[in-house]
């Protein structure tokens, strides 16, 4: 079980990037600030310098977050080294 549940937007973004080289079959869910959950797991297509892009099969649509940092949670659908499945990581807010 991973102790660790809190992770700076860098160590998400390494995550990622770690996902889409090692496991591209692990599929993500995030909440953004002041929304609800996405309602479906997405696969990772790339990371940018500060977003990425997901693949979302169940809409059929690719869906660009352009800024990582507004996520505030996130869960991925299978284990993925210390991360567990279905449970729910918290982003640390970067300070702007």
């Amino acid at each position: 079980m991973s102790a660790k549940k809190s992770l700076s937007v860098q160590d998400l973004k390494h995550l990622l990037s770690e996902i889409l080289d090692q496991r591209p079959d692990i599929s993500i869910r995030y909440r953004l600030m002041g929304e609800m959950w996405n309602t479906s797991f997405m696969r990772i297509v790339f990371t940018t310098d500060s977003g990425a892009f997901f693949r979302d099969d169940k809409h059929n649509r690719l869906v660009h977050l352009s800024k990582l940092n507004s996520i505030i949670q996130f869960e991925l659908n299978n284990r993925f080294r210390d991360f567990l499945a279905h449970v729910h990581y918290d982003i640390i807010p970067t300070r702007r």
